[in-house]
């Protein structure tokens, strides 16, 4: 009998018993066997499945290793993307390691590698900067030297072949031009330390007042000889400010001289004094003749001068880089302002005292 109780009339095969289950009475007689089969559309709908399961394995085995295949192609595409300007950059900088400042690279990709490129090239830029700085401070140094040291070797050589005499006023001479020397060579290692950040500084509580003045009464007899006023006008309300006062003085002979050496005779040289927003400012004025335009910006740069030919008496020419160094060093800032024919007035700030805020 099949499932619905008709008769096929058909005896089970060997094979078909040996997978049926037996059916037997109580009394343990087989009456009969139970085979389960399944149909034959039944089994042909399987093997269409199987085959479809099986053609979608395939086609999955084979997507995955394409997928694989063309992950690997555009990693490498990407990283070579990311990587090349990262090379450029790397040739960049060896070139720039050899000596090659004014080499720049040009860089395409992401925001972050161009920005990288960018700073790489004003680096470059600054490198090179210093490096013209660096050649022309030499130069200027062993000019500034050779200076002083032919006066020094020409009128020994002419004491020795009995042109000069060795009397005091020569020997006056020579040991002025030491002295110039030395003071170079001080100045020299001030900048040194400056650029190196070691200067010393004893920062404290400072009244600016009598600082000017004292600076003021060592170089009056120097203005007196010279026919130049020099005076200061400072308010007495003036509070003290945070800085070294050997410092300050220091800063402030070298502005006095520089505006006495520069004024002519029947001239002035004031300082004044204010303060404003946190900060003390002091001016050096004087009715000289000025500073062109054009020449304002290089009045701090070491060992400049408006005129190249013109010979430097009895200064070193780092005096107003020194005095930029030290007031910078002490949290202020040091700034000229000039016109030809109305004179000029370099001027510096401190920051005022903790306790007198």
């Amino acid at each position: 009998y099949d499932s619905t109780a008709k008769m096929e009339g058909k005896k089970l095969s060997s094979k078909h018993k040996t997978q049926a289950l037996p059916i037997t009475q109580n009394d343990g007689d087989q009456i009969g066997y139970l085979l389960l089969s399944v149909p034959h559309e039944w089994t042909m709908m399987g093997r269409l499945e199987q085959q479809f399961l099986s053609g979608m394995r395939t086609i999955l085995i084979v997507g995955a290793a394409l997928a694989v295949v063309l992950g690997a192609i555009m990693g490498a595409l990407l990283s070579q993307r990311l990587t090349a300007p990262l090379q450029k950059l790397a040739a960049a900088a060896r070139a720039v390691a050899r000596g090659d400042l004014d080499h720049k690279v040009e860089v395409e990709g992401s925001t972050e590698i161009v920005e990288v490129g960018n700073a790489f090239n004003e680096m470059t830029t600054a490198l090179s900067e210093s490096e013209r700085q660096r050649q022309n401070m030499v130069a200027d140094v062993a000019h500034e030297l050779r200076t002083p040291l032919s006066v020094v070797q020409g009128n020994l050589r002419a004491i020795l072949d009995d042109v000069y005499e060795l009397d005091k006023a020569e020997i006056s001479r020579l040991y002025d031009e030491t002295r110039l020397l030395s003071r170079l060579v001080d100045d020299l290692r001030e900048l040194a330390l400056a650029d190196a950040g070691q200067l010393r500084l004893t920062l404290r509580p400072t009244d600016l007042a009598p600082v000017i003045r004292d600076s003021i009464d060592n170089l009056a007899l120097g203005a007196e000889a010279q026919e130049v006023s020099l005076f200061a006008s400072l308010p007495d309300d003036l509070p003290a400010v945070q800085a070294d006062p050997d410092r300050v003085s220091q800063v402030l002979r070298n502005l006095l001289v520089n505006a006495l050496r520069y004024t002519p005779a029947g001239g002035a040289v004031t300082v004044k004094a204010g303060s404003a927003d946190g900060m003390v400012e002091v001016a050096v004025a004087d009715t000289g003749a000025g500073i062109d335009p054009g020449d304002l910006p290089h009045v701090f740069e070491r060992f400049w001068r408006a005129d190249p030919a013109r010979v430097r008496m009895g200064s070193t020419g780092l005096g107003l880089s020194i005095a930029q160094s030290l007031i910078e060093a002490q949290g202020g800032r040091i700034w000229a302002e000039s016109a030809p024919g109305q004179g000029s007035t370099f001027r510096f700030t401190l920051p005022v005292a903790q306790a007198t805020l």
